[in-house]
């Protein structure tokens, strides 16, 4: 079933497909960073330009791993390489996730600014990968420079333990989300999202704070799910790109990550069954509508975004 941005690419050759430069993580074994990212997104019909902040076998959570921080100079060097050739300037959206280093974070920024040259509206989002509920897996320097990252963004998704960071407070309600959230939207980002937030009866929230503030509530599934937070990134970045209003934008990523999460839980939890429920993606089982809180009521859209298959 093909389907179409609205807008179109800015490409030279020809192609209506929206191209976004994706700088996180790959795994050879398994689905985070770009390894879940890619996928979601050339599935939806984006072009995607890959490229690895580090490289290793497997998630660090399987208890070992081979692989090594990518050096910033490489990253550098690959970006250099998309310069020369004319395609850096017809990137349409840069989403980064899992830095690897304080190093790869300024090269990062250096390219935001470079793209953000030729075409000062290419929208950056940044997806504050340092830390889950039991504490941070980042160093100190990291950490600062997922701080200058989030001020050059447009907009940022970390979870409850990374907004609090980001904040400067704890984030332990909806209401205390909501004020950190608009503590950070001052430094910078216009949206600021967060994931992974305890509501009661046992569900779990994300909020999307901007001029106007939506809630999504799914019940909570219980296990490891290694991705989850790359996987709705990338969601949400498709769902962005094709300019959905903000509640519309939240509900579909919410539907489909919800989706393949509980596919995943049902398989014994752990890594994605992002290939075995892919078509949950662009179709999910079940649709979560984000909530209004604040702000104007927004105008009706059709629910199922035009993507550019």
């Amino acid at each position: 079933m093909a389907r179409r941005l609205q807008r179109n690419s800015r490409r030279s050759n020809g192609s209506t497909n929206v191209s976004v430069l994706s700088l996180q993580s790959h795994v050879v074994y398994g689905h985070v960073g770009n390894s879940v990212a890619a996928f979601v997104l050339q599935y939806l019909g984006f072009e995607v330009w890959a490229v690895p902040t580090v490289v290793f076998s497997n998630h660090p959570a399987h208890g070992s791993h081979r692989g090594a921080i990518t050096p910033a100079a490489n990253i550098i060097e690959l970006l250099a390489g998309l310069d020369e050739g004319g395609w850096l300037g017809e990137c349409e959206g840069i989403l980064s996730g899992y830095l690897g280093s304080a190093e790869n974070g300024r090269a990062v920024l250096e390219t935001v600014k470079r793209v953000r040259t030729v075409d000062a509206r290419i929208p950056y989002i940044c997806d504050p990968v340092m830390a889950h509920e039991d504490g941070f897996f980042v160093d100190s320097d990291v950490q600062d420079m997922m701080r200058e990252l989030v001020r050059s963004a447009d907009v940022v998704l970390p979870n409850a333990t990374e907004l609090a960071f980001l904040a400067g407070q704890p984030v332990d309600s909806l209401e205390c989300a909501h004020a950190a959230a608009e503590i950070v939207r001052q430094t910078g980002p216009g949206l600021v999202i967060c994931t992974s937030l305890p509501l009661p009866d046992g569900k779990i929230g994300t909020l999307l704070v901007e001029d106007e503030t939506w809630l999504v509530a799914t019940p909570k599934l219980e296990g490891d799910f290694h991705g989850a937070g790359d996987l709705f990134s990338a969601l949400f970045a498709a769902y962005h790109l094709a300019d959905l209003y903000p509640g519309g934008r939240l509900g579909l990523a919410v539907s489909a990550t919800y989706a393949v999460l509980k596919a995943t839980a049902e398989m014994g939890g752990g890594e994605l069954a992002l290939i075995q429920a892919q078509e949950e993606l662009e179709e999910p089982f079940e649709s979560y509508v984000a909530d209004l809180l604040t702000g104007p009521p927004a105008a009706p859209v059709d629910p199922k975004p035009p993507f550019p298959r």
